[in-house]
């Protein structure tokens, strides 16, 4: 084994991680899986929709870039001289795709067989844009008809609705993909500039998963890294969030035969450090789902009185830069909902949280997760995505064994406790 490599293992989980950072800053992360036929693999960037004002290295200055770049991009490095990556990694018999979410870009495939090849072009593509004034303006139709198609999607509006009820300046009350406004105005420089500055191997985690030979995925990393120097990353700027809501409603009409609804409870990450980050986010989900969930005394009284169906659903976000807890679904009357569920917290809160409940649903939840070892795709992810937040995978497990009731009753006092905020979509 090579010297720098380094192995974790985790024996109450049955797993084991292999780990090293390349000379360019690149993180690697091989986590074996023997006997399992399915091999995954993903390059996740630290560069996502929020990342519009940043300070370059060896600047003051702010710059701003359109909204919407870091989606942009991650349409054009798909596009290369010699074809489609779509098309060439179907052709090799894998199947491939990207996503860009708020913090973080991430570009992945899962292949049975030719992974050689595949893992090849992930990090060629990856770190060969082809850009040109021509394929741009190409793009820009493409995406703007995206755009266009999000805005006609009713449950999508109720959910980017209630981000600008929340937050004031946090860019997540924008739109991923930006308006159609911003992508038109957006040149070559502007995607380049980013390209360049946050498109660098210390920005970039790599996480293979699969029945793979370790010092092998070593040497294809340095053969693709090695002319790679590392670089300093821009400031990622983010402006001071107030701790008030922008306001408590919205309402817009569109074309839906019932009511749609998002309510939202605005929560701050900044004032959590160390493993109180991941305690509270571990806790948020278990609480979320002991109050919430489709078992809950909640959902089968709502569900019972008719404002509520199974599109009804709960949601615990927590990212560095930004956090909220959410309820979302249809009703035919969302006001008197909102006025159940302000009566449900603050019972909730004057009982206590019950422990056997609490117990009940985390062995629940940490059995869910313990059960996406079994699956490449999900456990890559969750390893990438748990880097990019400064946490290292295994963590993510051994935390449960810390969680107590009294930190699901902080989660509730700290976030549900706020006066929520809904956002509606009503029939014409």
């Amino acid at each position: 084994m090579k010297s720098n490599i380094t192995l974790i293992e985790a024996p109450e989980l049955g797993e084991k991680l292999y780990e090293f950072t390349h000379s360019s800053g690149l993180k690697v992360q091989i986590i074996p899986k023997k006997g399992i036929y399915k091999k995954f693999a993903v390059i996740s960037v630290g560069f996502g929709a929020v990342n519009t004002k940043f300070i370059l290295p060896g600047q003051s200055e702010i710059t701003t870039v359109p909204d919407g770049v870091a989606h942009f991009l991650e349409h054009k490095l798909f596009e290369q001289p010699d074809g489609n990556m779509l098309e060439r990694f179907n052709a090799a018999g894998a199947r491939t795709n990207a996503a860009t979410g708020f913090s973080k870009t991430y570009y992945y495939f899962n292949c049975t067989e030719n992974f050689d090849i595949c893992f090849d072009m992930l990090m060629h593509f990856v770190t060969h844009p082809y850009i040109t004034p021509e394929n741009v303006e190409k793009e820009k139709g493409i995406i703007c008809r995206e755009i266009k198609m999000y805005e006609d999607n009713p449950e999508y509006v109720s959910s980017m609705n209630l981000f600008k009820l929340l937050y004031h300046k946090n860019p997540v009350r924008k739109e991923i993909a930006g308006s159609v406004k911003s992508v038109t105005e957006t040149t070559p420089q502007d995607l380049m500039l980013c390209y360049d500055n946050f498109y660098i191997p210390s920005n970039m985690v790599l996480t293979v998963v699969g029945d793979l030979e370790t010092e092998k995925i070593y040497d294809e990393v340095c053969r693709h890294f090695d002319g790679f120097e590392r670089k300093e990353c821009p400031v990622k700027y983010f402006e001071r969030e107030p701790d008030s809501v922008v306001a408590y409603r919205s309402e817009k009409k569109m074309d839906v035969s019932r009511s749609m609804f998002a309510i939202g409870y605005k929560n701050d990450p900044s004032v959590l450090i160390g493993d109180e980050y991941l305690i509270h986010g571990l806790a948020g989900n278990i609480l979320c789902n002991m109050l919430f969930d489709k078992s809950s005394v909640f959902f089968e009284k709502m569900y019972e009185k008719g404002l509520i169906d199974y599109s009804f659903s709960s949601d615990f976000e927590l990212d560095r830069n930004y956090a909220a807890a959410s309820l979302g679904g249809e009703s035919d009357n969302p006001e008197e909902l909102l006025k159940y569920v302000n009566e449900y917290i603050s019972e909730t809160s004057a009982n206590g949280i019950n422990e056997n409940d609490f117990i009940r649903v985390k062995r629940s939840l940490l059995g869910s997760d313990i059960r996406m070892l079994a699956f490449p795709e999900s456990i890559g992810k969750l390893f990438s995505s748990m880097y990019l937040q400064g946490i290292q995978g295994f963590d993510y497990f051994n935390v449960y064994g810390k969680i107590t009731a009294n930190d699901v009753r902080k989660v509730l006092e700290r976030v549900y406790m706020r006066e929520p905020v809904m956002s509606v979509v009503k029939p014409l």
